[in-house]
């Protein structure tokens, strides 16, 4: 008999230790099923914000943004690293040791298990703002760096990173040669220690004439190369173009797309792949959003205008339904929101959170592992709390619901066609980088549920009922080893896993 199988049958013996609850539920397969929901706020006792959440190897997630005395003292990073149930495990304060303002965007995983941090710093001058920041997976500091970049001209465009499966980190962002001139992309490429491999500059050709600026705000990577998202003007003051960029693995320009509408700012400050094609959303004057579909040319699928609603800062998700995901909020009230549209560019429902006069705002928006909804991050206002503003962190359904303080949300949405102009760029090799001093704080973060958590982790099927079928496919993971078995999220799967699942398979739903 193989181990497989005797292993197997070693489960299903204690199967039959099962409690007679248990029994009745499988006999009857009960009620309708949800995944695992909850709604939180996470803080310090001051003001705190999240820009960006990455899913963990342990199912679990981890969150960047600052904290701040007040909304407009200067900021240090905030780093909160979570369990699969939303459990904080550790929380990070990062600075720059002279006081100055600094604030994280993006962050990820990387494969030895720490953290990479891309962030923004005014430590050491204008044309240095632009830092990485490595902390080991215990969220101890190993180097942080700056380069090339001018910090906090495009609030809340940032900087966004990814790492490449060499280890190697790709950034983008904006840099400035004068205070109040044009700005130009930048791309840049390090080593797993931070030495760069490449630092490029980018703008229009002739834009040196006219002080054209161009800025990047998100990066995806492709089989062969990167498309970036950004916008541009023609001229200094001139109305904002979204602008999607596509260049080679070293970042050298392959083509180039404006997409406009006259009289107004257009941007694409959040972009996202999917099957043989790509999606942004940005800013579209001072309280829309625009989003569109485009092929892997650039070429216009389908744009819309959405009213009243103003993307986050790297909000945008493809699910496995192909529904692009585009988080934000509303403009009046000040709530955070959750939108989406089927590849055709219909509207397929959305989510408002919030509650009274309180102000909430999502920023990024992930999908969770095994097909069980999404993970958001923003900030809210809304109470208990630990401060005045704290980063609102949801975990919700398939339909984006946590179960409270959240009402249905269909904005206004018209259909516009967008002007497309092929653009010449170039790019400008760079090479400003240095060490960057920062310290390192630990600080206990406070954990408020704003609801009941909710949902139904033993509906493993997703048929709406927890019956033996449910049962078997928990075999079926835990004998693979799959992620999707730990259900006590210590990042292993064992027989603590088993006791978890039985325990919500005997809660029902």
């Amino acid at each position: 008999m193989n181990r497989s199988l005797m292993n197997r049958m070693s489960r299903m013996n204690r199967m039959s230790h099962l409690s007679g609850a248990v029994l009745i539920a499988a006999a009857a397969g009960a009620a309708s099923a949800q995944p695992l929901q909850f709604h939180r706020t996470v803080g310090l006792p001051a003001n705190e914000l999240a820009y960006e959440i990455s899913p963990t190897s342990d199912r679990g997630f981890v969150t960047v943004g600052r904290t701040s005395l007040t909304p407009t003292t200067p900021a240090d990073i905030y780093v909160v690293r979570y369990d699969s149930l939303g459990n904080d495990l550790w929380s990070r304060v990062i600075g720059s040791v002279d006081q100055a303002n600094d604030v994280g965007y993006s962050i990820r995983q990387t494969r030895d298990g720490g953290y990479i941090i891309g962030a923004e710093t005014s430590s050491i001058s204008n044309r240095l703002g632009i830092a990485l920041i490595k902390l080991s997976p215990a969220g101890g500091l190993v180097w942080s760096r700056v380069y090339t970049g001018v910090p906090f001209v495009d609030s809340p465009a940032g900087v966004e990173l990814t790492e490449l499966p060499d280890g190697s980190i790709v950034l983008v962002g904006r840099a400035q040669n004068t205070t109040g001139g044009p700005l130009d992309g930048v791309l840049l490429r390090t080593d797993p220690a931070g030495n760069p491999i490449f630092i490029n500059r980018y703008q229009e050709v002739g834009a040196e004439l006219d002080g054209a600026s161009m800025s990047f705000s998100d990066i995806a990577v492709l089989s062969d190369g990167y498309m970036i998202a950004g916008w541009m003007n023609d001229a200094q003051g001139g109305n904002r173009q979204s602008l999607i960029l596509k260049t080679t693995p070293a970042g050298v320009p392959v083509w180039a797309r404006t997409y406009a509408m006259t009289g107004t700012d257009l941007t694409a400050d959040a972009l996202l792949l999917a099957p043989n094609a790509a999606a942004f959303c940005g800013r579209e004057g001072a309280a829309n959003a625009v989003a569109a579909r485009i092929d892997l040319a650039g070429a216009p699928v389908w744009s819309r205008i959405i009213a009243g609603f103003r993307p986050g800062f790297s909000a945008a998700y493809n699910d496995n339904d192909e529904l692009a995901l585009f988080a934000g909020r509303t403009t009046n009230p000040v709530w955070g929101a959750l939108i989406r549209f089927d590849p055709l560019g219909v509207y397929a429902g959305g989510v408002r959170y919030g509650d009274g006069d309180s102000r909430t705002e999502v920023h990024d928006v992930i999908g969770l592992p095994c097909g069980y909804g999404y993970a958001l991050a923003g900030m809210t206002t809304m109470q208990p709390g630990s401060g005045q503003e704290d980063v609102h962190f949801p975990r919700t359904d398939t339909n984006g619901r946590t179960g409270c303080r959240e009402q249905p949300y269909t904005p206004g949405i018209t259909f516009p066609d967008l002007a497309v102009k092929p653009r010449t760029v170039q790019m400008i090799p760079d090479q400003l980088w240095e060490t960057f001093p920062v310290f390192v704080q630990n600080p206990d973060s406070g954990n408020f549920r704003l609801c009941f958590d909710a949902g139904c982790p033993a509906d493993l099927n997703g048929d709406g009922m927890v019956d033996f079928t449910d049962y078997l496919e928990f075999l079926n993971l835990y004998d693979a080893g799959s992620l999707c078995a730990d259900f006590n999220g210590d990042g292993m799967i064992d027989f603590g896993d088993y006791l978890e699942f039985l325990n919500h398979y005997d809660a029902g739903c």
